[in-house]
């Protein structure tokens, strides 16, 4: 008797997990349209409200409008539409210089159009309030754009139509701030290029610290980074980019040029092997002995930059170091470069070089126990450690007064942008995914 017990209750136990998986199965496929924010229309499709883009007309084609109900999730969403994984990688590449499409947001409305064949026609992402990516089909290959709508309204006229502002407040990174705000990764990156020798402090930046670009877009949708400000543990920075004559550059509020004197890492990604020493045992000859140098390591054949622009005053076989390049940057600075498997085409003493040319090879020659290079900053033709190194700012702006004015009128966009609300400046705090 115990033993029909026992299989009877197995036999309920099993149908009601087995109607619960089939319950559970039928709701995914089924996609659950209340919770996605889904419709799918052969109909023409309104405006949402006045603050958002107006949805494609539907020219008797399919029209999908979704708004993204968790970050992170758009790939996953164009899969379940029906789109290729070709299409897909597709348009990834070609909304790279734009945006970054990983980077979709919780509350970001796609618009999807498809031909009557289910083909990808058009894509729409409401990045913003004010711009949105559009990827588009018009033949064989994919097109993608940035739009966006007009700033001009109220107290605005001021500011020219093509100047934006973005803006953000840092809780994990100034990237992931960056790519909340809408900013393409380029711009991202070019911002974090304008401080010069000063970037490292973007690693500083901690969780509440602001930061707020104006950009000037060309009529080919490319932003340039007009001005900056960014608050650092409490601590301001500012940055304008002004032309004088033929030079222009970044500058800070008192005229001094951000660019200055800094040095590159010559093997970028490479790890140090061996760090800068007075005393250190040296593994070959087995003695202790200062080493006055940052050994990289990295395999052989890897490319070995210039630091920073100058002229070559040495480049040829020295002893221990084997090919060896010596690279004179002004009255103040030389760098070194050893143990090079060969240096690049046309590397010879007295030629010209600028910062991040490709100027020789990761090797092993000379004395060395594997493939590394050994890489030296000398100060006045005296040895000083690599990873200490600091920049300095120099060129100042010639004519002081009018700097000033061109500063105080960016400064002015700036404060006016700061007050307007989400449809002009996007203030966003980045959140963890």
């Amino acid at each position: 008797m115990r033993k029909w017990y026992l299989v009877a209750l197995n036999f309920l136990i099993l149908s009601f997990y087995s109607g619960f998986w089939l319950g559970y199965r039928t709701q995914i496929n089924n996609h659950s349209l209340e919770q996605s924010s889904l419709f799918i229309s052969s109909a023409p499709v309104a405006k949402k409200d006045s603050s958002c883009f107006e949805l494609p007309i539907a020219d008797s084609k399919k029209i999908i409008r979704y708004v993204l109900v968790r970050d992170g999730s758009l790939a996953m969403v164009l899969k379940e539409f029906g789109i290729p994984e070709p299409i897909l990688n597709e348009l990834a590449l070609k909304a790279s210089e734009f945006y970054d499409l990983d980077w979709a947001q919780k509350g970001q409305v796609l618009n999807l159009k498809r031909g009557e064949e289910d083909e990808f026609l058009e894509l729409e992402l409401e990045i913003n309030d004010w711009k949105k990516l559009v990827i588009k089909k018009p033949g064989s290959e994919l097109l993608a754009t940035i739009q966006r709508q007009n700033n001009q309204s109220g107290n605005l006229d001021s500011i020219p139509a093509n100047h934006w502002l973005y803006a953000g407040k840092l809780e994990t990174s100034f990237w992931e701030a960056g790519m909340d705000a809408g900013m393409s990764p380029d711009l991202i990156m070019e911002s974090a290029n304008v401080f010069g020798w000063q970037g490292g402090f973007f690693r500083q930046m901690w969780k509440g610290d602001q930061f707020f670009i104006l950009v000037e877009e060309s009529q080919s949708g490319r932003e340039k980074i007009l001005a900056m400000e960014l608050q650092v543990r409490g601590k301001p920075y500012y940055a304008y980019y002004y032309q004088e004559g033929k030079k222009d550059g970044y500058y800070d509020e008192k005229g001094y040029s951000w660019k200055g004197f800094n040095l590159i890492k010559p093997v970028p990604g490479a790890r140090i092997s061996s760090h800068y020493s007075q005393k250190r045992f040296h593994p070959i000859f087995h003695t202790w002995k200062a080493h006055l140098a940052v050994d990289y390591s990295a395999p052989a054949g890897t490319k070995v930059l210039a630091s920073a622009s100058g002229v070559i005053t040495f480049a040829g076989w020295k002893n221990g170091y084997g090919n060896y390049l010596e690279i004179r940057h002004n009255s103040t600075y030389t760098t070194s470069y050893g143990h090079l498997q060969k240096f690049a085409k046309g590397i010879k003493k007295g030629v010209k070089v600028k910062q991040g040319q490709v100027i020789g090879y990761v090797g092993s020659t000379g004395i060395a126990t594997g493939p590394h290079l050994d890489y030296r900053i000398l100060k006045n033709e005296k040895s000083i450690n690599p990873t200490k190194f600091q920049g300095a700012k120099t060129q100042t702006v010639k004519d002081l007064k009018q700097f000033k004015q061109f500063r105080t009128r960016l400064d002015n966009e700036i404060a006016i942008l700061k007050n307007q609300p989400s449809e002009i400046i996007t203030t966003s705090i980045a959140v963890q995914p």
